[in-house]
């Protein structure tokens, strides 16, 4: 018999599994990786793009949210896995949904202050508690434009001790442009020492084009193989 699972796309056609595959190897357990980008492009989307990748891989996750109540995301992910499902991406199978979740924790700090002091005691928790050690944490509306250098290296300390990679999201803005000396844009050029990977997403015609423009190998700027379909909310191969 076939089944969902069957119909999937393999791994090496499935774009969820491409940012998996040449991200992780260049962002190491303890290290921070930004996707930054206008308002309103998909920053929110990417975060969950690589975080559904960790997850397809049976890799734990815990999704912080600054901007949104846990309900909202949990939505995003589930619009996410429907049409990644509609697309043959992924087994859109009820039972294989329930096992993505069980792998991923949502927490929202919509209405209260949020530091690496409390993601350090949520990451304690998960793990002391619940028995849930989250490889990958995405944090959505972190704050770089108020945030110190210091709030931001704590981050990079907490994914040092507890041996997690950590992606963030960064609003930047049409009109500043890129200092090439430092080689991110502002308001992250204050930080540009704590970060190994920044990927950059803007507008290409009708779509979104994802460019990395600082990697482990430190090589210039470069477009990666994807673009995010704004009609989808899904990643896809140019051309």
């Amino acid at each position: 018999m076939t089944t969902a699972k069957d119909n999937a796309a393999p791994k090496s056609d499935n774009p969820l599994h491409l940012l998996d595959g040449s991200l992780r190897d260049q962002l190491c357990p303890g290290c921070l990786g930004i996707i930054a980008a206008r308002a309103g492009v998909g920053k929110s989307t990417m975060l969950a793009h690589i975080a559904l990748a960790e997850l397809l891989e049976e890799r734990a996750v815990l999704h912080v949210c600054l901007d949104d109540p846990v309900a909202d995301v949990r939505g995003h992910y589930d619009r996410m896995f429907d049409e990644a499902s509609r697309n043959g991406l992924l087994d859109g199978s009820d039972a294989h949904r329930m096992v993505l979740e069980r792998r991923r924790h949502i927490h929202s700090y919509l209405r209260q202050g949020f530091s690496a002091n409390k993601l350090d005691e949520a990451l304690q928790f998960l793990g002391d508690v619940m028995d849930f050690s989250p490889r990958t944490v995405v944090i959505d509306g972190f704050p770089f434009e108020v945030a110190g250098h210091e709030a931001v290296a704590k981050l990079r300390e907490v994914a040092r001790a507890s041996e997690t990679r950590i992606w963030l999201s960064a609003l930047t803005h049409r009109h500043e442009p890129i200092d090439p000396e430092v080689g991110v844009p502002k308001p992250l050029d204050d930080f540009a020492d704590l970060f190994e990977v920044v990927l950059c997403l803007a507008p290409e015609g009708d779509q979104m084009l994802l460019s990395q423009i600082r990697g482990a190998d430190k090589d210039a700027p470069k477009p990666l193989p994807l673009i995010l379909d704004p009609a989808t909310n899904l990643l896809t191969r140019q051309g």
